[in-house]
Parts: C-alpha cells; structure tokens; sequence
C-alpha cells in the first residue's frame, strides 16, 4: 500500500476500505492496459532470521493481516476487472506465511502462485504442492551465470512452472546479479544467448519425460522433449537442482 495508508512501519493497511478504494480506481483506469496484479512483494521476507513474522520483515505484520489484505484485493480487483488476474504476493518464499494460506483457504484469493528463487528447488515444489491445481509462476530469478540461468529454465518447466521472470534486466551489482543486459548501452550479456538456446530447443514442443542420474548427485538431468514423431533429449547441467 502507498505510504499515506500504511500503518506505522508495516504495509498492512490502516483501514482496509481506504486501501480497497484505492485498489478499484487503480484497477479501473488500467483496466484495458493492464491484466496482471501482484499483490505485495515478498511479505514473507524477514531480514537476518526465519523467526516470528512481524519482528523484522518487509510487510511487518501477521498472516491474518496478509489474508485479510489478500481476500479484499483479490475481491475488489475481480469486481473492478472481472478478466484480470491477481498473483499472490511473490513469495520468496518462506514456510510461515505460505503454509498459513494453505491452512486458512488462502488459495481462493489468487489466480496464480507467484514463488522466487531464493530458496532450493525441493522447497518450492513443496510449497507449490500445497496449492494443488493452481497455475506457478517464478515472478523472480536471479541471473548469475550462463549455466544457472540456462539450467533453471528447465528446472522451472521440470517443476511445473509455467512462466519465469528474470530479475535484472540490466547489471547490477547490488544484488548480486549479472542482468541481461549491460547498463552502459544496453549490450547483452551470456545469460541472454544462454536464454535464446532454451527458446531454440523448447519451441513448438511439449514435456515428454524425464531422465535420471543419480551417480551424478542430481547435478545433471536429462529432460524428454517431443515435437511431433520426434523425441529429442536436452541435458542440462546445473549447480541449483536443489
């Protein structure tokens, strides 16, 4: 929520009607260009600790608060655009606030799950699985190397996710990232040619299985494409399998 209805340092809104109304006239004049609506970044994101949410975290306050502030937007929103699609809150995500929706019927109030890369592979297949029947999205990955960002193309497809966004588009440092694309005259770095192999060898087809290699530590796999007649096998090498 913008500063002037927040309450105190948390982003729970102060009066949720205030928030709504301001939800439905963004909403509303955005209607024809805008589809898509997350709502909060990262609220499960505590700094430094996994403990209690609301001590030290970016949304400062309870699960309830969350659901509570998740049911009103998904509501208002569908109200002011039946057609638009609300993505969950881009989770990092962490068990508390997750698990907490999944408990409480969280999952009534979002179209997509959206899930970041900051945590293994395993956890959000995990975490994914306990919204069954929901469409994933990787709102958020870092691009490091060629290899990892290569890699974790299949690995997002491998575990069920069905669009993946890649966070920088353009180098910064700060956050550890190699981006897509220089800042100084916006040339494109490895992780893009790496990028436009992926889009090469997954046109047209579809997932036809998997390969196993448990020798090698889960640190290749082998991913079944079929196009047709055709099966072509992709081996992938990647450091973040999970």
């Amino acid at each position: 929520p913008p500063v002037w209805a927040k309450k105190g340092k948390s982003a729970a809104p102060a009066d949720l009607e205030k928030f709504c109304n301001y939800v439905e006239r963004t909403v509303s004049r955005y209607k024809n260009s805008v589809k898509y609506w997350e709502l909060i970044n990262e609220p499960d994101w505590i700094y430094g600790t996994e403990g209690d949410l609301g001590k030290n975290n970016r949304f400062a306050a309870s699960p309830s608060d969350y659901l509570a502030l998740l049911k009103a937007g998904y509501e208002t929103i569908k109200k002011a655009n039946p057609k638009a699609i609300v993505v969950s809150g881009g989770f990092v995500p962490l068990p508390h606030l997750i698990q907490y929706l999944a408990e409480h019927g969280g999952g009534k109030y979002f179209d997509v799950l959206g899930m970041h890369r900051y945590r293994s592979w395993a956890d959000l297949e995990k975490y994914a699985k306990l919204f069954p029947g929901k469409e994933i999205w990787l709102t958020e990955h870092l691009n490091e190397t060629p290899e990892i960002t290569a890699g974790d193309v299949f690995m997002s497809l491998k575990n069920g996710f069905s669009r993946t966004f890649f966070f920088d588009a353009v180098l910064q440092m700060v956050y550890f990232t190699k981006g897509l694309f220089n800042a100084h005259g916006w040339s494109p770095q490895k992780p893009v040619f790496a990028l436009a192999q992926c889009a090469a060898k997954l046109e047209g087809k579809e997932r036809a299985g998997e390969l196993q290699f448990p020798r090698l530590k889960k640190q290749v796999f082998g991913y079944l494409l079929d196009k047709g007649k055709s099966t072509q096998t992709v081996l992938v090498y990647s450091m973040y399998t999970g």
